[in-house]
């Protein structure tokens, strides 16, 4: 990925050298002509200009602070690391699972959580410490099935890869870093608010669905499905539906927008003025 990064996460000045050098090419080459001559098709020599707005950066709200961040670097990951979220969730019942190897890295990370989380304003329990003898999926699976229970907040794995650049990701020295991702994360999975931006209008309902198809089955695929429920739209209801046929999602979406909009209700009050869904 990080290869493939360099190709497509590139500047706005080098994006436009390779389109204008694509452009060339293919006028250049008598396949390319003819190609676009049989579909009719004329290529201007060089890029359309237009005249574009830049747009304010906007203003990230935490529960102590509001920060702004540079539009031009757009990355505000770093000011967050420290500050407190809008609500957090303690994590109070969970469980860790790793091979006999990663030991040590699992010790540590449980360290580097628990003084992370606390400026996030969580509190992290001692988690029950699970050491396995090896690395195989079903020894793993079978952790997982032995000591998982509807008690638990959380089961999570320290897993092994060959890969250099995810073995280089949990070494000691950016621990810390992956252990505010991973705190991050659970807040959020918990339940918790992370940040917020000033959203203008306070009856809006954002609803984003996602399918993924069952690799054990090919027949059915799971639907995701999740709505802004407060004005700030920080806090989420989630759905997850099984798809066999059309006639499934179709009474499923309707089941997860009836439930949704009777979970905005109970919150606010009202019904949302507007609903906007991405697919």
């Amino acid at each position: 990925m990080k290869e493939m990064s360099s190709y497509t996460h590139v500047g706005p000045n080098e994006r436009f050298q390779q389109l204008n050098e694509f452009l060339n090419d293919i006028q250049k080459r008598e396949e390319g002509r003819k190609e676009l001559s049989k579909w009719q098709i004329n290529l201007d020599k060089e890029l359309v200009q237009l005249t574009g707005r830049t747009m304010k950066a906007e203003s990230i709200i935490y529960k102590d602070r509001t920060i702004k961040y540079d539009p031009l670097e757009a990355d505000r990951s770093r000011d967050g690391r420290s500050l407190a979220h809008l609500s957090a969730k303690n994590l109070d019942k969970w469980i860790l699972i790793y091979s006999q190897r990663h030991s040590q890295i699992a010790h540590s990370f449980v360290d580097s959580l628990n003084k992370v989380c606390t400026s996030f304003g969580m509190r992290v329990d001692f988690s029950e410490m699970i050491e396995l003898p090896n690395d195989r999926s079903k020894t793993f699976i079978r952790a997982i099935e032995n000591k998982a229970n509807p008690q638990l907040d959380l089961v999570c794995c320290i897993l092994t890869n060959n890969r250099k650049d995810r073995y280089d990701a949990i070494k000691k020295r950016q621990l810390m870093s992956v252990a505010t991702k991973v705190g991050i994360e659970i807040n959020a999975k918990l339940g918790g608010e992370i940040w917020a931006v000033q959203i203008p209008s306070k009856t809006l309902m954002f609803i984003g669905i996602d399918t993924n198809r069952d690799s054990q089955s090919r027949s059915s695929q799971m639907v995701g499905f999740v709505a802004s429920i407060n004005p700030t739209c920080t806090r989420y209801y989630p759905r997850v539906i099984e798809q066999r046929s059309t006639n499934d999602f179709i009474s499923g979406l309707k089941s997860c927008m009836l439930n949704a909009l009777q979970k905005y209700h109970h919150i606010n009050g009202v019904l949302p003025a507007k609903i906007i869904v991405y697919r």
